[in-house]
């Protein structure tokens, strides 16, 4: 996943009230990933 997916999916998030922090990305991914695309 490239950083402006990322920097999309981050503004996604805070716009529906959860603040993803940046400085975790491999827990805020690994969320993400289970939420969002569940197709590893």
């Amino acid at each position: 996943m490239d950083k402006k997916k990322l920097v999309d999916l981050v503004d996604r998030l805070k716009k529906s009230g959860i603040k993803a922090s940046i400085t975790k990305p491999r827990k805020t991914l690994l969320m993400l990933q289970q939420q969002t695309a569940p197709s590893n």
